[in-house]
């Protein structure tokens, strides 16, 4: 028997009609997923930036190691073929020049450890206050050494 030709019409009308019902919802669902993205993405950039910030400046965790009060960068350079003969420039050393030689000392010391595992560093220079200062150049104190293992 023939199904009449309007009887089908109304079949694939209603067909089209819950396919485009399904991709409308398919459609709202991915733009409520979009919006979540979003908004996690933003939340989580937030949380690292305010987890960064801290109240001595260090940031992620670091965080800064005072002497005396006073803060001290240093920096440390060795040549990769001996790393037991270092140098170390302390800036902000004008601000005192013992708490700049307990920052330089540190940093010695850590890299003394990590490279021979004895804390022991030889320097090439007296470490008196005297001498120190004089050896002062635009508030950077510079030291010379060498790891003793």
């Amino acid at each position: 028997m023939i199904k009449p030709i309007h009887l089908t019409l109304q079949q694939n009308i209603a067909a089209l009609i819950c396919a485009r019902l399904r991709c409308a919802e398919l459609i709202n669902t991915a733009k409520t997923a979009r919006k979540l993205l979003k908004v996690l993405f933003l939340g989580t950039a937030f949380s690292l930036s305010i987890t960064g910030c801290s109240k001595d400046g260090g940031g992620f965790g670091k965080s800064r190691i005072l002497f005396e009060g006073n803060y001290y960068p240093t920096s440390l350079k060795s040549t990769r073929r001996t790393r037991e003969t270092i140098l170390i420039k302390v800036g902000r050393a004008d601000q005192g020049v013992s708490g700049a030689l307990q920052a330089a000392k540190l940093a010695s010391t850590k890299h003394c450890i990590l490279y021979y595992g004895t804390s022991d560093v030889l320097w090439d220079q007296p470490l008196d206050a005297d001498s120190l200062t004089a050896s002062l150049s635009a508030g950077t104190l510079t030291l010379t050494g060498k790891c003793d293992y």
